[in-house]
């Protein structure tokens, strides 16, 4: 079983303003780090012809995850996000993954970067999967909510450079 996730981000810039700012490291940085905390880093920030890709890694808290699933997991559990952003037309689509060290658990979602009367929108729809008999569907939710959370803030963070926007998960 699977369980859903859904993020909507509306931009007052065009998908071309938004990618520029993920095509700067110094920003993608700031961005991680604002949303994960400090000891959240860049591991990749490829910018190529066609392509971006960016891999970045944070701390998971002990705290914010169910005692099951604390006791599986390493004391230095870090989860891992990984997103690939290619060209389509005239907005951009990118393929988000998001794996917790140690644990049977993803999330995997597409995301789409499109232009609107007033700039942009990214839609982000996906799933989350735990492999654990009996807790799993209460993990995802945790993965989801979680997910939802931090994209929610890179939206926001976003927006504080290209002006007001709205934001719905």
């Amino acid at each position: 079983m699977a369980t859903q996730l859904s993020v909507t981000q509306s931009f007052s810039a065009s998908p071309e303003a938004v990618l520029d700012l993920l095509r700067d490291r110094d920003f993608v940085t700031a961005c991680v780090q604002s949303v994960n905390g400090p000891q959240a880093v860049v591991l990749v920030h490829r910018v190529e012809d066609a392509e971006l890709t960016v891999i970045s890694e944070s701390p998971v808290p002990a705290a914010i995850l169910p005692g099951p699933l604390r006791n599986m997991l390493p004391s230095n559990a870090h989860g891992t996000k990984s997103e690939t952003w290619t060209k389509t037309g005239d907005g951009y689509r990118a393929v988000i993954e998001i794996a917790v060290t140690g644990a049977p658990a993803s999330v995997i979602a597409e995301a789409t970067l499109t232009v609107t009367e007033t700039g942009a929108t990214l839609s982000i729809a996906g799933k989350a999967e735990v492999k654990i008999p009996f807790i799993g569907p209460k993990i995802e939710k945790m993965m989801v909510d979680q997910a939802s959370e931090r994209l929610t803030a890179e939206g926001e963070f976003i927006n504080t450079r290209l002006g007001t926007g709205t934001i719905s998960a």
